[in-house]
Parts: structure tokens; sequence; C-alpha cells
């Protein structure tokens, strides 16, 4: 049977930085492509269609998601938009699935709105998410703070930009901290080894 893993950036990235990401996971067997579509200022939802119609491109009977920071929220809005999708297993890379303290910092100073954008303002206050109950989710936080996250995410446990405890879920399947941070993480060849072993197996241990 063949896999597919869609790795998603985060909202504002280009999809370069998945790139080593991408390679490691090939040389595992998977089919492995790179959602480019994910800009500043669209809405979840527009950049939710526009995953949903690069899924339907895929002719894998099993798809897995693999997404870094904000962009794991196009993933839930995919997942809520198109519920009936073939997803078996989503990998969350530093995704603030309970709210965004960094985010919610730059939304109260002047312009900071606008700085967010669409898509992230929407998120900075989350704790309404759920998952779809068919699909297996795993979250790898981050826990080194490189000096940012002592303004952003002060007495808090961070990877510079994400708090350990947004990275949270009632309902996740599996989730483990790692000593790296927001961006080191898709570089990390110990977060791949965990990535390959939740896409395999629906847990990190």
């Amino acid at each position: 049977m063949i896999e597919t893993v869609v790795l998603v950036p985060g909202i504002g990235f280009g999809g370069s930085e998945l790139f080593f990401l991408a390679r490691c996971l090939r040389q595992h067997g998977y089919v492995v492509k790179i959602f480019w579509k994910n800009p500043w200022r669209c809405s979840l939802s527009t950049s939710a269609d526009k995953l949903y119609s690069m899924l339907m491109t895929s002719k894998s009977e099993k798809i897995h998601l693999v997404a870094h920071s904000l962009g794991g929220f196009v993933v839930l809005q995919l997942l809520q938009d198109y519920p009936h999708l073939p997803v078996k297993r989503i990998v969350f890379l530093g995704v603030p699935i309970s709210g965004c303290l960094a985010a919610q910092r730059v939304s109260r100073i002047p312009g900071g709105r606008w700085l967010l954008g669409q898509a992230l303002g929407s998120v900075c206050w989350n704790s309404s998410l759920s998952f779809p109950p068919k699909v297996e989710v795993g979250a790898i936080a981050g826990k080194l703070n490189l000096l940012l996250g002592f303004l952003l995410c002060p007495r808090k446990q961070n990877d510079t930009l994400v708090c350990v405890e947004e990275t949270q879920h009632p309902d996740l399947r599996s989730s483990c901290v790692l000593l790296v941070s927001h961006t080191s993480m898709l570089f990390s060849k110990q977060v791949i080894k965990y990535v390959k072993h939740f896409l395999d197996r629906g847990t990190f241990i």
C-alpha cells in the first residue's frame, strides 16, 4: 500500500524549510509532497481548500499529514471542512493548538493585528479544537528557548515562539517534548526519528 505524507509549512512560510524532513521521510519509503500555498493573508478556510485540492491529486489509499507551527491550523480546518478525507495520522511540530501567547502579545501592540494577518489572528485564543475520532494525532513540542522566548513567553517552557503547554490537548494520541527550538526542530534528526515512529505506529514511544 502506497502511503503519502504531506508536509504543511507554517503560515507565511514557503515550504523550502521542509526539504530536509521531506528527504528523510522519502528515504524511509514514504511518498512525500510539500504544500506550498500557505500565504500569510489568506483565511484558514481558503488555505484548507487549496490543501484539499492538492490531496485530491493523490492516489494513495492512506494519507498522513505533518504540520509545522501555525500550519497545523490549516490541517485542522481541512479536517473540519472535509471530514471524510482518508487521513490516518497527523504529526504537529510546534503547533499551539491550545492558543498562542506570543501571538496574543503581538496582537496588542499598534498594528499587531494587521501584522498577524487573518489566519494568525484567528488562532490566538483558540481553545475549542476537536480532532476527528478516526484520525490519530501526535504532537512534538520544543523546549529550547533562544532568548526571544523570554520576551514572548516569560516564565513558561517554550521553543522561542510557542509554549510547551500550548501544544497539548486532551485528545492527542501521543506527545513528547524535545530540546529543540521552533525552527531547529525541522532539521533535528531526533525529531525526524520521532515523526517516522509516529507515522509507522501511531505513538512516539
